[in-house]
């Protein structure tokens, strides 16, 4: 459950809120971490191999070397119309 204030008492318990409050349970010193969460070394290899987000693609290297950039525009003023530059 997330706190928006924790109190530390002098003899280092946590508490959420103040001290009036119940103390937070801590984890016990015998606790372990399963393999439910990525290391720091395999979250690194993870990063290093996604692209960054300003890398480009020409048109050629995703096959649409012959799509144009013209705009295309359409209204309607009683007539259908479409114009394209």
């Amino acid at each position: 459950m997330p706190y928006s204030e924790i109190a530390v008492a002098k003899d280092g318990t946590v508490y959420a809120g103040s001290e009036s409050n119940q103390p937070v349970e801590q984890a016990k010193a015998s606790h372990t971490h399963d393999d439910r969460y990525y290391t720091e070394t395999e979250m690194n290899t993870k990063l290093a191999g996604k692209a960054n987000s300003s890398h480009t693609h020409t048109k050629d290297q995703v096959g649409l070397s012959k799509v144009n950039n013209n705009a295309i525009s359409m209204g309607y003023d009683g007539n259908l119309w479409i114009n394209y530059s």
